[in-house]
């Protein structure tokens, strides 16, 4: 059997080649046609994007002579909210030896 197929073997092929091979261009074409897309939205969209306003500073009242014990991070809310309430404890109780009433 396999003998016989092997000698009709211009028989069997098509004009146009395997079908593999062309599935395989055309995926290798699909593929790059996606992700070119893909670039090109995320282009569109960065380009139209608005400008984020400059970042503005927000100090916090200090108390002379109490340094922070670290600098507070914008980006770490768990850490400045431990340094927020640290720094609030201190000035109670320096508020509260200034005025005497306990």
């Amino acid at each position: 059997m396999a003998l016989s197929t092997i000698g009709r073997w211009r028989q069997q092929r098509t004009k146009g080649g395997s079908q593999r091979a062309q599935l395989c261009r055309m995926r290798k074409f699909l593929v790059i046609a996606v992700l070119a897309g893909l670039t090109w939205l995320f282009i569109s969209q960065k380009r139209n994007e608005p400008s984020k306003p400059p970042a503005t500073t927000k100090s916090v009242a200090k108390v002379d002579g109490t340094p922070s014990p670290r600098p507070v991070s914008e980006h770490n809310w768990m850490k400045r909210s431990l340094d927020r309430t640290n720094e609030v404890k201190r000035q109670v109780a320096e508020q509260r030896k200034t005025d005497a009433t306990r």
